[in-house]
């Protein structure tokens, strides 16, 4: 696995309205390129131009910079300012479309769903923590999606985010037999680690879940699957399993 630094000249996506799927309207990857490995990742598409995707990561250093920027750029206030701030004017904004896009509409995602921010590069390179430290500074609402159980090393400052605004960590499990795990995910945590981390997750007081994605035809589908990672994430306390089927891009993604 090959590591390098670069420097990002943006971080955020263009802010749409909420995904339905992640309930987030921005996003961004603090890494290119995912040591996972996942055989049906996205990421290997054309459309990412990333090239080595699975052997070549590509840390944004500059990216808690950038984040700051962007969001002040965007009109957002960190905490000091808004001690002079007033509430009324979004008090009295009743128009929900209006809303979204206001500026405290703003829910953002760790991992654009291409590459993990846990992956084991954050462990190096803790691009990811130092962002939040950022979204809390801005008071900012964060979904969270990883493999990883990496993710607890930042339990402290995610909980400070959840009592000012708004945290959902989402564990991607999408195969309840370790051995096929295996086939699909080879450099992923283990499906029992990821259980045990929402489990933390949960009794630190963070809302979590299973994004149960992309769920494989003719192997994720059946009913044995299906019913262990329901009746896991219920043990582990997560509040939700969403399912989503498999995207193929035309070309090498698709080829793999």
């Amino acid at each position: 696995m090959q590591y390098s630094q670069i420097i990002a000249r943006s971080l955020l996506s263009k802010v749409t309205y909420a995904d339905a799927w992640f309930h987030t309207n921005c996003s961004f990857n603090a890494y290119r390129g995912c040591e996972f490995s996942c055989v049906y990742c996205d990421g290997m598409s054309e459309h990412y131009h990333v090239d080595d995707f699975q052997t070549h990561v590509r840390a944004k250093t500059n990216a808690p910079e950038i984040l700051r920027r962007e969001l002040i750029k965007m009109g957002y206030t960190t905490r000091s300012s808004l001690e002079t701030e007033s509430l009324l004017p979004f008090l009295e904004d009743e128009d929900p479309g209006t809303a979204l896009q206001s500026r405290r509409g703003l829910v953002i995602g760790i991992s654009g769903g291409v590459s993990d921010a846990y992956q084991p590069a954050e462990e190096q390179y803790q691009i990811t923590r130092q962002i939040l430290e950022v979204l809390l500074d801005f008071e900012m609402p964060v979904m969270i999606l990883t493999k990883s159980t990496l993710v607890l090393r930042d339990i402290d400052l995610l909980k400070e985010i959840h009592s000012r605004a708004f945290v959902n960590v989402c564990f991607t499990i999408t195969l309840h037999d370790e051995e096929i795990k295996r086939i699909f995910e080879p450099k992923s945590p283990a499906t029992w680690e990821r259980f045990t981390a929402l489990k933390e997750i949960h009794r630190a007081g963070l809302h979590g879940g299973v994004m149960a994605m992309p769920i494989i035809p003719g192997i994720g589908t059946t009913e044995d699957n299906i019913r262990g990672l329901v009746r896991e994430t219920k043990k582990a306390g997560g509040d939700f399993i969403q399912f989503a089927g498999l995207t193929l891009k035309p070309g090498r993604q698709k080829d793999y």
